[in-house]
């Protein structure tokens, strides 16, 4: 069975209406390829960086090897079979730096907008539900990669329950709306 995805879910919630469509599609091509460079080397896989990606993909290495302990899974479909949703995670490791000398399993999830959105923490707190089971996670975060190559923003999700219940009324109407109202 096709659960419907997280995105999907949450996606009358972003508002991009101010935002040209062609800014849009580069900004998504450009997100796609830092990804694909990060989970790379996430796997210790060598995958250069295109010189305009750069600085994101320096600000991740950076992030990376000052924090991730252990690599649990990149770029991993996740499905939550009682909510009955899927979505797709980053990077599940065992990092340092959210409570000091007491690792977690975290979702970590790449953004490279400057700006943040409020539908992450929904969006996150749905991942580390879907990968607390299989995972162990016990936290997300969004990670905000720096395009200079500084060290990137980590904005954990500390209200995981009340990002999950908005996340969860979101998937209820989402459920209602698309089921004809069954």
């Amino acid at each position: 069975m096709r659960y419907p995805r997280v995105s999907t879910i949450l996606a009358p919630y972003a508002d991009f209406s101010m935002v040209s469509p062609e800014v849009l599609e580069l900004a998504s091509f450009r997100g796609t390829e830092v990804h694909k460079c990060c989970a790379a080397y996430a796997l210790d896989l060598f995958a250069p960086a295109p010189e305009e990606r750069a600085g994101y993909f320096s600000s991740f290495r950076q992030w990376f090897d000052l924090y991730v302990i252990e690599v649990l899974a990149v770029e991993v479909e996740l499905i939550h079979p009682a909510w009955r949703y899927a979505g797709h995670a980053d990077l599940i490791a065992r990092v340092t730096g959210f409570a000091p000398g007491c690792p977690v399993v975290a979702v970590v999830d790449m953004k490279t907008p400057v700006t943040a959105s409020m539908t992450w923490k929904c969006q996150i707190a749905a991942y580390v539900e879907a990968a607390r089971k299989n995972y162990g996670a016990t936290i997300g975060g969004a990670l905000q990669l720096d395009k200079d190559g500084k060290l990137p923003k980590m904005s954990w999700v500390t209200d995981q329950n009340q990002a999950f219940a908005a996340f969860t009324g979101a998937l209820s109407a989402y459920n209602y709306i698309k089921g004809g109202g069954k």
